[in-house]
């Protein structure tokens, strides 16, 4: 196990994945749960997939969201404030970088290729990100379904994914209740 977690430790870690990878929250899920999980072990696996699951309910980046609710669950507020501020601090200042040079050369077409060519890397580690965290429905029918469900009604329905995500809370809050009562 690695050294037990700090503020100045939790702020290190988000920082140094905000700082290093690129395409965007979902992209830096599967970096937050290998070194929170499996390298350092200040949380378990049920832990992570819980607070991924209830981070993606809430507005706003889904890497913010998970690195608040990671520090919040190690050390409180503390935890929670310093989760923030690693998360966000790099793509503050990359936002800020890249505003002012588009704003200069955005119009060149080697800026415009560049662009282009990220677009296919950047969909294939979003891809990876959703693979990685197959586990978390694997193993269940009901958890499968409710993924396949979801997935229909985002991709054919058009649902709102707000909706789709309610609905499958909903889902499982039933199931499970249901299920302990007749067992």
């Amino acid at each position: 196990m690695d050294k037990s977690p700090s503020v100045f430790r939790i702020f290190l870690t988000t920082l140094r994945i905000g700082s290093f990878t690129f395409g965007g929250g979902w992209a830096m899920i599967p970096l937050i749960r290998e070194e929170l999980v499996k390298r350092r072990r200040w949380l378990s696996e049920e832990e992570f997939f819980d607070i991924v699951s209830i981070a993606q309910s809430f507005p706003g980046p889904i890497m913010v969201n998970v690195s608040v609710m990671c520090g919040r669950c190690l050390l409180g507020i503390r935890g929670a404030i310093a989760g923030l501020l690693g998360s966000i601090l790099p793509s503050l200042v990359v936002v800020l970088i890249i505003v002012s040079m588009l704003t200069k050369f955005g119009e060149r077409s080697y800026i415009k290729s560049f662009l282009r060519g990220m677009r296919p890397a950047l969909f294939a580690v979003l891809v990876y990100a959703l693979y990685s965290m197959r586990g978390s429905v694997r193993g269940s029918k009901v958890s499968m379904a409710i993924a396949i469900l979801a997935f229909l009604s985002l991709s054919f329905l058009g649902i709102n994914p707000f909706l789709v995500i309610a609905g499958g809370a909903v889902f499982g809050i039933l199931f499970y209740i249901l299920r302990e009562r007749f067992s």
